[in-house]
């Protein structure tokens, strides 16, 4: 029996982000290929996250967080979800940034995404499953080292895919510039309650943002050029 489920449906499973329907139909329809295919991205995930010293820094967090300020203990669980994820999030902080928000990369990506929220007092970046208002209101950032073209995809809780980046209506991607990651522009979201994972899109080519879409939609596989990190949020009833 040939293979039922994506590298990405599997990276998904291995973050702990398929619904129980989800988890359900992996359960009875897994071939064993799926399975084998599964082990070998929980290996390399491990072995991602230990070359990078993910789980060292964590216990180091851990061993210091008595003596730090409060802001400082944020630090521990967004390293500690980047180890559960075996390598689907990393949590990144780069040598020389002045932005304290969190950053997420795929394993094996260049690519980089955050999804900032507007509040009153301005704005704050969302770890993936935090809890956001209908309506709230989300902007996006992007980096890369590469020019190319990039798109935003959110997919709801009904199944409902929509393109939120580029925001002039077209579908097609719009270019990016390394210089510029915040993408201008920001989306409200509906009253649509439950989980919306939010996809960066990055490739080096233009892309069909609402082919992406239909893909994530029906589980196909994606095209071997495109660059993907997913960030989920819950939206509150």
């Amino acid at each position: 029996m040939s293979r039922q489920f994506t590298d990405l449906q599997l990276e998904r499973h291995l973050c702990g982000d398929l619904s129980s329907e989800e988890l359900a139909e992996f359960d009875s329809t897994a071939s064993a290929e799926d399975k084998a295919r599964l082990s070998v991205l929980r290996e390399e995930g491990a072995a991602f996250l230990e070359e990078v010293g993910v789980h060292k820094q964590a216990v180091a967090i851990r061993q210091k967080v008595q003596t730090k300020p409060r802001g400082f203990m944020m630090l521990a669980p967004f390293l500690v979800f980047a180890s559960a994820a075996a390598g689907l999030f990393l949590y990144l902080s780069r040598p020389g940034s002045t932005s304290e928000a969190p950053e997420f990369q795929t394993k094996g990506s260049d690519l980089r995404f955050r999804v900032h929220l507007a509040t009153a007092a301005g704005s704050r970046a969302l770890m993936p499953g935090d809890t956001v208002p209908q309506n709230a209101q989300l902007r996006f950032e992007v980096v890369h080292d590469k020019p190319g073209f990039v798109a935003i995809v959110g997919v709801d809780s009904a199944n409902v895919a929509s393109v939120y980046y580029p925001i002039t209506g077209t579908s097609l991607s719009a270019p990016y510039n390394p210089a510029q990651s915040e993408l201008p522009g920001a989306i409200e979201l509906d009253d649509t309650p439950g989980t919306e994972r939010f996809y960066a899109v990055f490739s080096v080519t233009p892309f069909d943002a609402q082919v992406f879409g239909q893909q994530i939609l029906d589980n196909a596989v994606l095209a071997s050029d495109l660059q993907v990190v997913v960030v989920p949020v819950v939206k509150s009833e």
